[in-house]
């Protein structure tokens, strides 16, 4: 269970790395551009990803949540969010 939860984890940040890479190549305009997905724009599908990734992790724990909730404004911070949260999620893999 352990070693597949890692690999799990691993997968999802290469995934994340991917995503985040094209989210830089692309103009604050680009970025932000309301393209008709479901979530409008890059920034709101990838804040909807770092969102439902944290609300997993909080139904776990019993902890309330939100899906409508904007974490950063900008990409830099989301992207260092998206870090950290990967960190937090492979030290959680580590043990468990």
């Amino acid at each position: 269970m352990k070693a597949q939860l890692q690999r799990l984890a691993a997968d999802n940040h290469w995934a994340h790395s991917r995503l985040y890479e094209a989210a830089f190549a692309l103009s604050e305009t680009d970025y932000r551009r309301d393209v008709g997905a479901f979530f409008k724009s890059m920034h709101g599908t990838l804040n909807h990803l770092l969102l439902t990734d944290r609300i997993w992790l909080k139904r776990l724990t019993g902890e309330p949540n939100r899906l409508d909730v904007i974490l950063y404004d900008g990409r830099r911070e989301l992207a260092l969010a998206r870090v950290r949260q990967e960190r937090s999620d492979h030290a959680v893999c580590r043990f468990a």
